[in-house]
């Protein structure tokens, strides 16, 4: 993979979202972002922070902070969202085509909501899809499984954190 052509996209790994997680899941999701956040900005990468943010009274106060493994990792670009995908209504299309990025590597909180959707949507805009399966994870194992053995596998390749980070060069 040349990394000049690969964006990392994380999604909603935010307060809010990682709370609805077991917290060895969540801590096992954040740990692997992190460590692919900070190889691709060892090449000044595109690393879109995707997140939903808190426009309602009825979530609390913090719900839609980035977690602090995440945030503030280089220069990231954020991606404020309306619903389960990162690219409606966004300009996330228009950023990765500027790039001339291909392909994407996904991680992220939820696996059967945002990471999903996104997936899906990267998918119709014609996007290689490389999903870090150990650095996302689902509100239930239940859910994480699923997608990962029957929607991801359609749509992409799934990777661990270690072997996207053994797999990208500088061409």
């Amino acid at each position: 993979m040349d990394i000049s052509k690969v964006a990392l996209i994380t999604i909603d790994l935010q307060m809010g979202v990682i709370n609805m997680c077991e917290n060895h899941i969540a801590e096992t999701t954040l740990d692997n972002s992190e460590k692919l956040l900070n190889h691709f900005n060892q090449f000044n990468s595109f690393t879109p922070l995707i997140y939903v943010p808190n426009n309602s009274d009825e979530l609390p106060e913090n719900w839609d902070k980035l977690h602090p493994k995440i945030y503030n990792k280089n220069e990231n670009f954020l991606v404020p969202k309306e619903n389960w995908g990162a690219f409606h209504n966004t300009g996330l299309h228009e950023e990765l085509r500027k790039r001339n990025i291909d392909t994407l590597v996904l991680c992220g909180i939820s696996t059967a909501y945002g990471v999903d959707t996104t997936s899906r949507e990267a998918f119709q805009h014609g996007y290689n899809l490389i999903f870090a399966i150990d650095a996302m994870a689902g509100f239930t194992k239940e859910e994480h499984d699923y997608v990962k053995e029957f929607i991801f596998p359609k749509i992409g390749e799934i990777m661990t954190t270690s072997e996207i980070i053994e797999n990208l060069n500088i061409d």
